[in-house]
Parts: C-alpha cells; sequence; structure tokens
C-alpha cells in the first residue's frame, strides 16, 4: 500500500476490526462473537454496501453498553500521552475502498498517530473520544515494542480492551504479557503483510 511521510492509508474494512473499548463490554464482546460466528456459518448476515463509510454502521455488530465516550476520556489529554510514547500525529489520512482498488479518499475527521507501520487512530466529539481504534501494517520487530508500550500506558490509564473482531480475541490492555503475545501473533501475521498477497 503506498503511504508518504507523515500520513497513512488504510483499507475501509479495518475501521473499528482492532477497536479499543471499555472492559465493562467483554460480556457483550463474548456475546458478539458467538452471533458472529452463526453469521458465518449460514453466511446469510452480511451484506455488501456500496456507498463510502456506509458500511461502517451495517456490520452485523451491536450497539456497546458502554459506549467509548461515556468514558469522558479526554482527547487532549489522550493526544498527549501518545505523543509522549514517541508517536507522530498524522497530517493526513486516507481511506481505500478496498485493497483491489486504487482510489483513496482523504477523511478529515479522524485523528491518527504512529508511523508509516502502525496507526492509532480516533474521532471526537464535544471535546471527548468517541471510537478509538489500531491498525497495523508492515509490521515489524523495530517498532513492536514502541506500541507494546503505548497500548499497556493506555490500558492502565483508561481501563481499555483491545477487540480483535476479525480474529474473535480480547487483549486485556492493563496485562502487558497479554499485550505481548498479540503483538508477536500480528508480527508473523503481518510481516509481510497479507494486504500485498492478492491470490
Amino acid at each position: 500500500m503506498k503511504k508518504q511521510e507523515n500520513s497513512y492509508t488504510f483499507f475501509e474494512s479495518s475501521f473499528l476490526e482492532l477497536e479499543l473499548m471499555s472492559s465493562q463490554n467483554s460480556d457483550f464482546v463474548l456475546k458478539e462473537f458467538e452471533h458472529m460466528i452463526g453469521l458465518e456459518k449460514d453466511e446469510t448476515g452480511w451484506e455488501s454496501y456500496p456507498d463510502w463509510l456506509s458500511h461502517f454502521d451495517k456490520r452485523p455488530i451491536g450497539e456497546k453498553p458502554i459506549k467509548t465516550k461515556a468514558l469522558s476520556i479526554n482527547s487532549h489529554d489522550f493526544c498527549e500521552l501518545l505523543r509522549s510514547c514517541g508517536l507522530n500525529k498524522f497530517d493526513k489520512i486516507e481511506i481505500m475502498k478496498d485493497r483491489f482498488g486504487d482510489h483513496s479518499k482523504e477523511i478529515k475527521d479522524y485523528l491518527g498517530f504512529g508511523t508509516s507501520n502502525y496507526g492509532i487512530f480516533l474521532t471526537i466529539e464535544d471535546g471527548l473520544i468517541n471510537h478509538l481504534w489500531i491498525d497495523l501494517e508492515y509490521f515489524t520487530k523495530t517498532n513492536c515494542s514502541v506500541l507494546i508500550d503505548v497500548l499497556n500506558n493506555i490500558g492502565d490509564m483508561y481501563g481499555l480492551i483491545l477487540v480483535n473482531w476479525n480474529e474473535k480475541l480480547i487483549i486485556d490492555l492493563e496485562n502487558r504479557n497479554e499485550i505481548e503475545r498479540c503483538i508477536s501473533s500480528c508480527l508473523l501475521y503481518t510481516s509481510p503483510s497479507p494486504r500485498d498477497d492478492i491470490s
């Protein structure tokens, strides 16, 4: 995937795929995993939505009991935490419809911090974080330690979990060992990036 300096491009399907949320949503997430597995088995619960961004609200995932905004995470303080951990703010964030296309669209409502290899993204409403997720690309051993530190700091400060909706996993961000295992798995999965292996 083409990236420019201080910019990041991710695929539409990766929006909230690796989602950070309140640990109080754990039981809800487990039930949604079961629901998703059922849909995957009968293949009737998935639909295609052609418009930009439309499928973000159409995925077969219910409404979280504890929304991220309800945690009252101050966006300025959170961004300062990311900066203090050595992550740089992206000047430009683009989204690509799918990996078979070459057209991307700039998204100005998101904030993102990271490197050309990964990013932590957020949307803001009334000065509070509304959505929070990460995207991984070309992940290597040289940058994994920084992300582990960042996620562990986020877990300690805000009591968040990382939900991998695709792999149906919950990672306790207050548990550094769990984060390391998760990142090690991602390291194997994204080096080289599976998005470049089109079969």
